[in-house]
């Protein structure tokens, strides 16, 4: 028995649905995919500013430093035997120390924060990807059963 040119049409439709399904869902799981990217290059610049900043607190310190070096020996303090020059470089030396590891601590829980978010949009393009192969097959059931119908 010949197919019928409604029964073609039914065909045709339901693998042009299953077929838009599962293009669907690739274009999915590829702007899941490309979230990830753009988070993994925004992790990098992240790094690149968070170096820049401790680069910059390094050079305060530094700045700093020679500016007290200069105004205690203005002061015509002995720099190498004045306890209190000494006590003052320390302090300085530790809150430098506690900057630079406040600025590694917030620079690591936001490359964290981007990576889990690229993650998280990878796992929901592979569902969306799912998701659009059962709305394929479902169609295509669809189809057939309607095949059917009409052939009969």
């Amino acid at each position: 028995m010949p197919i019928t040119l409604f029964q073609a049409a039914v065909l045709a439709g339901t693998a042009l649905q299953a077929s838009s399904a599962l293009s669907a869902g690739r274009a999915a799981q590829q702007t899941a995919a490309m979230r990830m990217r753009q988070q993994e290059i925004q992790i990098q610049q992240n790094r690149i500013q968070a170096r820049d900043k401790a680069n910059q607190r390094e050079r305060q310190f530094q700045t700093a430093q020679s500016s007290n070096r200069a105004m205690f020996a203005f002061m015509n303090r002995d720099l190498g035997s004045d306890q209190s020059y000494a006590a003052f470089l320390k302090r300085q030396q530790k809150i430098k120390s506690d900057d630079r590891a406040a600025l590694d601590f917030t620079a690591t829980a936001q490359q964290q924060q981007m990576l889990a978010q690229g993650q998280q949009s990878l796992v929901e393009g592979q569902i969306k990807k799912e998701q659009y192969e059962m709305s394929a097959l479902t169609s295509i059931a669809t189809g057939l059963y309607q095949y059917d119908l009409v052939r009969t």
